[in-house]
């Protein structure tokens, strides 16, 4: 089905190309001006203003589409004592635990398992050996 810029309707099973050298302008707006309609589906995309990024609506929630190689990794490092199991080795806080490599003497320790993050504390649940290196490898949220 052709599309009318004068007569813009809903058609779902049209298919709509694209041509040219130019860009593509996507709809945008701050965070609080997401929609909320029924017309909201997963693979809808949009410029967040808030954020400066491009967002999509994917499994019922906007999600920050984001650049490759635009990360910074951060290591952290501390040391286990055998007596320890709170540590306040990050350098900033993550927005979850599941996106921060740790290791202790070069074995990699499960999230949810082995330790908790809160804030910039790392909680394993049960001290790590005396002298053991403990290395936090952090940033992978902005990946």
């Amino acid at each position: 089905m052709p599309f009318d810029s004068t007569s813009p309707e809903y058609y779902p099973h049209s298919n709509f190309k694209l041509g040219g050298t130019d860009g593509v302008r996507v709809p945008s707006g701050t965070t609080a001006q997401r929609p909320e309609d029924t017309f909201l589906g997963n693979g809808m995309i949009r410029y967040n203003l808030t954020t400066t990024s491009l967002e999509a609506y994917v499994a019922g929630a906007w999600s920050t589409i984001r650049v490759p190689g635009t990360s910074t990794i951060t290591k952290d490092t501390a040391t286990g004592n055998n007596v320890l199991t709170a540590f306040n080795m990050l350098s900033a806080s993550v927005a979850d635990e599941n996106n921060v490599l740790i290791f202790i003497n070069n074995v990699f320790q499960e999230a949810d398992v082995a330790y908790t993050i809160a804030g910039t504390t790392v909680t394993f649940t049960s001290a790590p050996p005396n002298a053991h290196k403990i290395v936090a490898l952090s940033g992978f949220d902005t990946v």
